[in-house]
């Protein structure tokens, strides 16, 4: 890429690290995906991503066309899907960094990971939320483990950080200035921007999605409440559940759920059983980007009753269909929409129901004047990375 220097431009050569996607889900990937479509300035011949284990050689594929500026290169070594594999990592990658980062100015790590120190240029790495931190009670023993090591690894060995809202910004502060006191960082925001701006699909793929799929499931157009999420434990699918049962009619309410991690879909599946709300939900997998568009522009409402996040792209994306927003009063949520949503303890199932009872205020319907959620742009976005980069290129000369 290029950045300003002085009075002219300087080209700056960069190394974007991406760890294994078995690692990562939801929407930490949903960004990376979109950040490596943006064939801008942002991307140039000079740039490398490194990323691709033999199964995600296929994923990235369309990524590394001759159309883009970039080149992508895959590791050397094929991971296992295991904790083995996942404690292994570190040590593999800093070996693989090591060897790449000569000539580099700036080696990026899109996620909370940083194996090595730069020895030729600057290290800057993403760190998406702390819920590690904040709501250990999520993760397995291992899970936990491995999480916060990554974490104090990359406080202590990359030299920026990006962080995707004030609330994460405020919480790696914290937490640096309770386990290590003596590092001072930089801490930059920068918002995550939907995945649907500039998108759009034919008339005819349109109609065949709700021939084909809103048929096949029984979905209704304006009639149900989207709710696209990975089935985490943080995202908060039981407390749906628990206020759908709740309600005194709950065959009316129609909740679409949709997202990746099985084996929790059919926890969740199991728990909608238990309380006799099954017929309320429907629980897809992961759907294609064409089908959540549309998806997004026929449903009621966006439902985000989730616990913890970092930021909170589903409210990216709702407010790119200019959607009403029903949504856990938690900080990122407020600081992304303020008062622009239909607010619930995160805990309180109940006021969750009434709101679904009531209805869709008017004032947050299209037809009000006061359902102006500001859109995040990704010119924003890139924005925000180029400004970093251009930080951290001056602090180094």
């Amino acid at each position: 890429m290029y950045i300003k220097k002085g009075l002219g431009l300087i080209r700056v050569k960069i190394l974007f690290f991406i760890p294994p996607l078995s690692f990562v889900h939801g929407g930490a990937i949903v960004f990376l995906e979109k950040l490596l479509e943006q064939n801008t300035a942002f991307f140039t011949k000079n740039t490398v991503v490194v990323g691709c284990e033999a199964s995600d050689q296929t994923h990235f594929s369309s990524f590394s066309t001759s159309g883009k500026k970039f080149s992508i290169t895959p590791y050397s070594y094929s991971l296992k899907r295991s904790a083995v594999g996942k404690a292994l990592f570190p040590l593999i990658s800093g070996g693989i960094v090591k060897r790449l980062q000569k000539g580099y100015d700036i080696i990026y790590y899109h996620f909370t990971y940083t194996p090595i120190k730069s020895e030729t240029g600057i290290s800057i790495s993403l760190i998406h939320d702390l819920q590690v931190v904040d709501l250990p009670e999520n993760f397995s023993f291992f899970e936990k483990w491995y999480r916060i090591n990554q974490l104090k690894q990359t406080l202590q060995k990359a030299d920026l950080f990006i962080v995707p809202s004030q609330f994460t910004r405020e919480r790696v502060r914290n937490f640096i200035n309770q386990t290590q006191p003596t590092i001072e960082k930089s801490i930059r925001v920068v918002p995550e921007a939907s995945q649907f701006e500039s998108m759009t699909i034919s008339s005819e793929e349109e109609k065949r999605i709700i021939t084909n799929f809103f048929s096949k499931y029984g979905i209704q157009k304006k009639k149900y409440l989207l709710f696209p999420a990975s089935y985490w434990t943080h995202k908060n699918h039981k407390l749906a559940i628990d206020a759908v049962s709740l309600m005194q009619n709950p065959v009316l309410v129609k909740i679409v759920c949709c997202g990746g991690l099985d084996t929790n879909r059919k926890k969740i599946e199991g728990y909608a059983r238990e309380k006799g709300v099954e017929r309320s939900f429907l629980f897809l997998g992961h759907v294609s980007r064409e089908t959540l568009f549309v998806l997004y522009k026929h449903a009621q409402a966006l439902l985000f009753p989730s616990q913890y996040e970092g930021f909170g792209i589903p409210i990216s994306e709702a407010a790119q269909f200019k959607l009403p927003i029903i949504a856990s009063d938690i900080p990122p949520t407020r600081e992304i929409v303020g008062e622009h949503a239909a607010y619930f303890n995160v805990d309180n199932p109940l006021q969750l129901a009434e709101i679904i009872d009531r209805g869709i205020p008017d004032y947050m319907t299209k037809r009000g004047k006061k359902h102006a959620i500001p859109v995040l742009s990704w010119k924003k976005t890139l924005d925000g990375f180029t400004t970093v980069f251009e930080t951290a290129i001056q602090s180094k000369n």
